[in-house]
């Protein structure tokens, strides 16, 4: 497991501490960045939700992304993802909360009083999570995702998710072996109205 492209590139990442983490091949997340790519990284801010090993959130800050919150409740998991980010050399744009999904949802970071917005959210949950569907409507009705962000979620193909959660609707869905991904954006309002 590597950093495919950027500043970092080809740093090792190390792997997951226990049998609890799932992390993503290479091939998988250079797919996936691939289709990221015409949404831009350059200065933005990311949210890397259920971050296991933190290698999306270090693939986007090493591709020039701006800051990168990592959320994961495991503590071997937090202190791999540090010294992921140290190895990199990207550790004063991540910050690790080391707390569950639910929690941080509920009670996220604040940025000039104001709470953060994100314009890449990463959530790769693990694939039984019977709560996928409420926290991808937690994340759409907080507020957490930018007017122009993408919203990228991880599932297995035997656990179908809905083209529309809240304010958000599926853009694109793509398959790769066991591998599920769906793009969320930010519905445009009705007949173009601005609320």
């Amino acid at each position: 497991m590597r950093v495919i492209s950027g500043s970092a590139k080809g740093r090792p990442l190390k792997g997951p501490p226990g049998s609890g983490t799932r992390p993503m091949t290479d091939m998988v997340k250079g797919a996936l960045f691939n289709i990221l790519t015409p949404f831009g990284f350059d200065e933005v801010r990311v949210l890397d939700l259920y971050a296991g090993t933190g290698a999306l959130g270090v693939e986007a800050l090493s591709r020039g992304a701006a800051h990168a919150d990592f959320v994961e409740q495991n503590r071997a998991a937090c202190r791999n993802i540090e010294g992921n980010l140290e190895n990199t050399g990207l550790a004063a744009q991540g910050r690790v909360h080391c707390r569950s999904v639910a929690d941080f949802i509920a009670h996220p970071p604040h940025v000039d009083n104001l709470i953060a917005r994100y314009d890449i959210i990463f959530a790769d949950p693990p694939y039984a999570a019977p709560d996928i569907a409420e926290m991808i409507t937690e994340v759409g009705e907080r507020g957490l995702l930018a007017t122009e962000g993408v919203f990228v979620v991880g599932h297995a193909r035997r656990v179908p998710l809905a083209d529309n959660y809240g304010p958000l609707t599926r853009i694109r869905h793509r398959n790769y072996g066991d591998s599920d991904f769906s793009l969320y954006t930010i519905s445009p309002p009705p007949n173009g109205e601005v609320g």
